[in-house]
Parts: structure tokens; sequence; C-alpha cells
């Protein structure tokens, strides 16, 4: 029910792109299911429920010819609304996300010359990019040797010539998100060869159940990504939070 609103929502917010004063119609959310007992007072506690999430504020409700200005009455007549006028508090939640192909789900990728490593989630335009500290004089790092050896040979073993190899990478993923570590790398018993899997399909996420990834989470300018999954199991792609 919920996602039947959303989803009228957010067509409403692409076919006028505004967030400001959006008429959303109780008759045509209930053309979008077939859930013949889907009533005006469902629409209502859904709506109100978006409103106390801070999701949405509603400005005005209506029905044709009569509008309901007292709130402390619109539970007792909520059946009869047809008409909402809402601004749309957190466009975010809206957000559709553009996926076209759902055949992978995560992305990683090393660039060597800006020694960046690079993180695409599908459905999300924007890269997530994380700087490779550098040594002294610019020199390049054993650690940075060992990323651009994994990424030229990708799902294979490779050799860890640098010190605390298991310790290192795992301090490099903390410093944006470790749980997305044992998806991208895997290490061999006593950790001195790990292969790198720069591809992460939707089953896999959905096998760990994973649902959502926080990517600097200690900064206030963190980023948080919801991985969606349709009722039949398809992948949706990620949505920001």
């Amino acid at each position: 029910m919920r996602n039947t609103i959303r989803t009228f929502i957010q067509q409403v917010i692409e076919d006028n792109m505004i967030y400001q004063n959006l008429l959303i119609r109780a008759d045509k959310i209930q053309l979008l299911t077939s859930d013949t007992n889907f009533s005006n007072f469902d629409i209502y506690e859904e709506m109100q429920a978006l409103e106390n999430m801070g999701i949405i504020k509603i400005k005005t409700i209506a029905r044709q010819g009569q509008t309901y200005s007292d709130r402390s009455r619109w539970i007792e007549l909520c059946d009869q609304f047809t008409r909402y006028n809402i601004d749309v508090l957190k466009p975010e939640y809206f957000a559709t996300s553009k996926i076209e192909n759902s055949g992978w789900a995560i992305k990683a990728s090393i660039d060597t010359k800006k020694r960046n490593f690079i993180i695409e989630l599908n459905g999300i335009d924007e890269k997530i990019i994380v700087n490779f500290k550098s040594a002294k004089n610019g020199v390049v790092t054993e650690i940075m040797k060992f990323w651009e050896n994994a990424q030229n040979n990708a799902n294979k073993w490779c050799e860890c010539n640098f010190r605390k190899p298991f310790g290192s990478i795992d301090a490099f993923f903390k410093r944006f998100c470790k749980e997305l570590k044992p998806f991208l790398i895997e290490f061999k018993t006593g950790g001195y060869e790990a292969r790198f899997t720069p591809v992460v399909y939707p089953d896999l996420l959905k096998a760990k159940a994973i649902k959502d990834f926080v990517f600097f989470a200690e900064r206030e300018d963190r980023f948080h990504y919801e991985c969606k999954f349709d009722n039949n199991g398809k992948f949706l792609g990620w949505h920001k939070c």
C-alpha cells in the first residue's frame, strides 16, 4: 500500500518538476492497485504516517466542493477525503532509481593515475571516491601496488607484498565502509594472498540480507544507500536515503 502511494507521488513530482503544492488524488491512487479494499481511510492513514515521519507536510485536505480545515476532525471524516495538497520535505524518499542493467549491484575499480578507489552503486549517478594515502615524496605505496595488481588480475589470488596485509586492508575499508570489505576482497589463511572481486551481483546481496550501506558514517556528510528488490525478488537498484 505504501509503495503504491509512494509510486504515485513519484509520478506527480516527475510530471510537475516541483515539490510544493502537489495535488494528490485518492481516486488516481486507487487505480494503481487491484486491491478493491484500498479505501480513502487507508490512503489517509498512509499519508498521515508519511507526515509523521517528516517526509511530507499535508497542507490541505478536501473533497469536491469542500475543504476540511479542522485537523482535529480529520480521523473521523477521512473516508470522505479525495484530495490532498502536500509539500514534499524529503525528495530523496521519492527518488526513482534508474538502472539500465539489473545484472550487477556494485562495481569497484582503481584509478592508478589519480590513486583513487572508486565505487559505483547501480541506480546511483554519483560515484564514491576514496583516495589512497601516499607515502612521502609521492612514492607509490605497497598497498597501492597491490590494488593495481589485484585489479589487473581480478578474481584471482594475488600476493600481498606489504606489512600486515590483512590489517592494512581492514583499516582502508574502515575509512569509508567496513561492511563492504567482505564483498570486494577475500584473504587466504595466513593473510598473504588476497582476491579482489570488482563486481558484486544482486543475488549475493539478497542472500546476505543486505539492505543498506552507510559510507563515511563518522562524518556529518555521510552517504546512506538502500538496496531495493521488488516482491518477486527482482533487483530495483540502490536508493539514496
